[in-house]
């Protein structure tokens, strides 16, 4: 294993300060995309629901809403990996728990983006 500078083996918590090295870093990023695909998937049934979040999200024309809708998902992604990494900078991450998280994340991003989910609400147009 990879020494760090204080000593310790990546993955072990720190005597010192009791946070875990080096995890806290890869769960941020771990569940930053997640969160954004949940995210992209609010947008999605926003988009369904009212026209005129619909139009709103139509940034450039040729494209429609989907400018909209990945544009702030990106800066959701962009916004919440650097949140994420300042929450667990000072204490450790457990793996397990990040992991179901993420999961837990991506099946709620899938499920919004799902045509017969997002399709119950449609607005009539």
């Amino acid at each position: 294993m990879a020494s760090t500078h204080s000593g310790t083996t990546s993955g072990s918590a720190d005597p010192d300060t009791g946070r875990e090295d080096g995890y806290g870093a890869i769960a941020a990023a771990f569940l930053a995309a997640p969160a954004a695909a949940v995210v992209l998937g609010i947008n999605t049934v926003l988009c369904e629901a009212s026209p005129d979040v619909k139009e709103w999200m139509a940034w450039n024309h040729d494209v429609g809403a989907l400018s909209g809708k990945s544009l702030i998902a990106t800066i959701a992604y962009v916004a919440a990996w650097p949140l994420l990494h300042l929450g667990f900078r000072r204490r450790g991450a457990d793996p397990g728990r990040i992991m179901a998280l993420g999961v837990a994340l991506v099946v709620a991003a899938l499920v919004l983006t799902f045509p017969p989910f997002f399709g119950l609400f449609a607005a009539d147009e």
